[in-house]
């Protein structure tokens, strides 16, 4: 199978390529939106070390900017380890991103498992 084939992303009905990109690597907005456009639609974006990333942040706005936000599935982490605190981030990243909504919801390193509380972000299928 090809890189740039799409795949099913688990059970969430989301296609997305074998490749993705991370903002954890800082890579320059230019080549985040080049990968896009050469069918890398799977980008994560994380609240870890020095916060979100601004190059994926303008590479975000910039995608959606030219009306491809169905196009692409974005995963956004959060290392906070209270719910108040995984809201906030998410939200302080959407904004920042102009976006309303993120794909995926991925909860960085927990050294115990989640309060159930975050079940409140769970979506049934």
């Amino acid at each position: 199978m090809a890189f740039s084939e799409k795949i099913m992303l688990g059970r969430t009905g989301l296609k997305v390529g074998r490749l993705g990109i991370a903002s954890g690597y800082w890579a320059p907005a230019e080549a985040i939106e080049e990968a896009f456009e050469r069918g890398c639609n799977y980008l994560t974006w994380g609240t870890f070390v020095k916060g979100y990333s601004p190059h994926m942040r303008d590479a975000l706005r910039n995608i959606s900017a030219k009306r491809q936000r169905d196009r692409l599935v974005l995963a956004i982490f959060t290392y906070a380890h209270q719910s108040f605190l995984t809201e906030h981030f998410l939200l302080k990243g959407l904004k920042a991103a102009r976006l309303d909504y993120a794909d995926v919801l991925v909860l960085g390193f927990f050294p115990k498992p989640p309060s159930p509380r975050f079940n409140r972000w769970r979506h049934e299928a």
